[in-house]
């Protein structure tokens, strides 16, 4: 089984990412969570792999405030933020285990209750291999980058501590850098006990104070123009990775402090279509043209792109038109960020990219 050099660059860039967005503030909070559920199978190839319920736990450590940033975010409680190590069961010796560390937002949607994000790092210990794991076909590689959504309930509240009930969804994938990639999709409930800090433990007059400040300075429009590259595996597998660059140029319409609309014209270099064809390609053959429309959220220096895309020319025959692009790009400084991101069809992680985002 090769291995790909390439494979740690998105690996290390997340990690850094990871530290990055936490050393914003002091660790202050912590809880542990249970949780069971069930790995979906949403291609086919999956059905022979979920053969039990999936189940794991989570540590997280964090931080909870208004100021700064987050004050935008505060109108119905505390932003927290912080990293979660997890462990997590597939449900099958073919799906094995996943060890994961990831960068949490929890952001208040009302006065008990509030939505999850997170991306991060999964370390698989079943990934394909010829000889040893024929079976294990859901992951390619061990490191696998990690996306987390979900939404949290309290249900009761103690001196110092509150229990919540959780549903969401966590994938892992190596975004076709090493296939096989169909990748996990972990559908969960879970129990969280939390032990709050003081950064936590503020009253409603604090909140009305500090979380409804309307003096919003930002720019309406933005303009930025983003240059990546990344790798991709063709089937079959084993075979030479494929690189692929792009340059995006993006338009913002910002609402408020937290979100804005966001459009996006993409021009994408792709040889990996060279290995698709049974006849050699020209360069204007391998150009995809995509365009893009949807949201970008703002917690600070980190920017979280979600975007439904189409591909206009050269579309690749097996993974069609239609994606979903998603970018977490952070600040370097007032004009430069750092960004990774992946391209997705059909539920199926593909071209993961490394960039440079410039402020126009």
């Amino acid at each position: 089984m090769r291995h790909s050099a390439f494979s740690s660059g998105p690996s290390i860039a997340i990690f850094a990412l990871l530290l990055a967005l936490t050393a914003e503030g002091q660790m202050d909070t912590w809880s542990g969570r249970l949780h069971g559920g069930y790995v979906l199978p949403h291609r086919e190839e999956m059905n022979a792999l979920v053969t039990g319920h999936a189940r794991g736990v989570g540590f997280r450590m964090g931080t909870a405030g208004k100021e700064d940033w987050r004050s935008g975010w505060s109108r119905k409680g505390d932003v927290w933020q912080g990293v979660e190590l997890g462990w997590l069961y597939g449900g099958s010796a073919s799906l094995g285990h996943v060890i994961s560390a990831l960068w949490i937002l929890e952001l208040p949607i009302s006065k008990n209750a509030h939505a999850e994000v997170g991306a991060g790092l999964g370390w698989a210990t079943a990934p394909y291999d010829m000889q040893d794991r024929p079976l294990s076909i859901a992951l390619g590689t061990h490191l696998n980058a990690g996306l987390h959504l979900a939404l949290s309930q309290q249900l009761r509240t103690f001196n110092s501590s509150v229990l919540s009930l959780s549903g969401g969804l966590t994938h892992f994938s190596n975004g076709a850098v090493q296939l096989p990639n169909l990748g996990i999709n972990n559908i969960h409930l879970g129990l969280t006990l939390e032990r709050r800090g003081n950064a936590r433990a503020t009253d409603e007059a604090t909140l009305l104070t500090t979380g409804s400040n309307d003096a919003e300075h930002f720019a309406r429009w933005t303009t930025t123009a983003a240059v990546r590259a990344g790798v991709r595996d063709v089937p079959l597998a084993g075979k030479p990775l494929h690189p692929i660059s792009s340059a995006m140029i993006a338009t913002e319409r910002r609402w408020n402090q937290r979100w804005g609309c966001l459009f996006a014209l993409d021009i994408t270099y792709n040889q990996s279509l060279r290995a698709l064809s049974s006849e050699p390609l020209a360069t204007n053959e391998r150009i995809q043209l995509a365009s893009g429309i949807g949201n970008q959220w703002h917690f600070g220096r980190a920017h979280l792109a979600l975007l439904q895309g189409w591909v206009w020319t050269n579309p690749d025959h097996i993974l069609g038109r239609r994606h979903l692009h998603t970018a977490l790009a952070y600040e370097i400084n007032e004009h430069v960020s750092f960004e990774i991101g992946l391209r997705s069809f059909r539920l199926r992680a593909d071209y993961t990219f490394l960039g440079i985002r410039c402020r126009l």
